[in-house]
């Protein structure tokens, strides 16, 4: 005696719950996420039981279970409406459903065996039952918007007193203050004696050039009327 159970629920926990409630009646358990294929679904699967989340997507539980309570061939199949402990059942739509019965979210095993037991007259006569004992369920949280993942962003932690930074005289190279300045000179005198040396050669070219004399156009004169002279008298002789 297989049970076909119809789960229309976001939640992969819950469904994790049924199989594990219902374990002694060899359940089967099929889920749906959006409340469009919750009719389609149920035309092939054929199930036992449907269990509608109010908040379902695209179309909501209380949609849902109008539409199945008018269709023709679905109508018989007993439909129970959950809903989550932060938000409370709208009891017009769901009387107005036509839901056969509601189911709180989070539950225990005994409140959704009972349902189970006065919906699905199959499972009223289970012998394996009694010997059962039914593991601790696992807990399962719901939000107000399931479809949506929460991101826990970590805050950063800021220390209340900003760190004290002991100011560093330190050089380049990890060199202290005097090693800097030291090394800053060296290289100074380094740079200054390699101009000194390569200007050697320059001032020595310049000691071994020829000296030239320097006369004024006196002078020049002078010699001009001297040769003058020294040419008259050679003509004359």
């Amino acid at each position: 005696m297989a049970l076909r159970v119809l789960l229309a629920d976001e939640s992969t926990t819950i469904r994790k719950v049924f199989q594990l409630t219902l374990q002694d009646y060899a359940v089967e358990v099929k889920s749906v996420h959006v409340g469009v294929d919750v009719i389609p679904v149920t035309e092939s699967f054929e199930p036992d039981i449907i269990f509608a989340d109010v908040l379902l997507q695209k179309k909501t539980g209380y949609d849902v279970c109008s539409e199945l309570k008018a269709h023709d061939h679905l109508s018989n199949i007993p439909v129970v409406l959950m809903w989550s402990s932060f938000m409370e059942l709208d009891e017009d739509k769901f009387q107005a459903s036509g839901a056969n019965d509601h189911l709180e979210k989070p539950f225990d095993v005994d409140k959704l065996r009972n349902i189970i037991h006065n919906l699905v007259p199959k499972t009223k006569d289970s012998p394996v039952s009694r010997y059962l004992e039914f593991p601790k369920m696992p807990e399962f949280e719901e939000s107000s918007q399931p479809s949506t993942p929460s991101l826990e962003l970590e805050e950063p932690a800021f220390s209340p007193t900003p760190p004290e930074v002991t100011p560093s005289l330190g050089g380049p190279d990890g060199l202290s203050l005097s090693d800097s300045i030291t090394s800053s000179e060296t290289t100074d005198m380094s740079e200054f004696r390699e101009v000194q040396l390569s200007a050697e050669p320059d001032i020595k070219a310049q000691d071994s050039a020829p000296a030239f004399e320097l006369f004024s156009p006196d002078e020049d004169e002078d010699e001009d009327e001297d040769e003058d002279d020294d040419g008259a008298q050679s003509g004359s002789m």
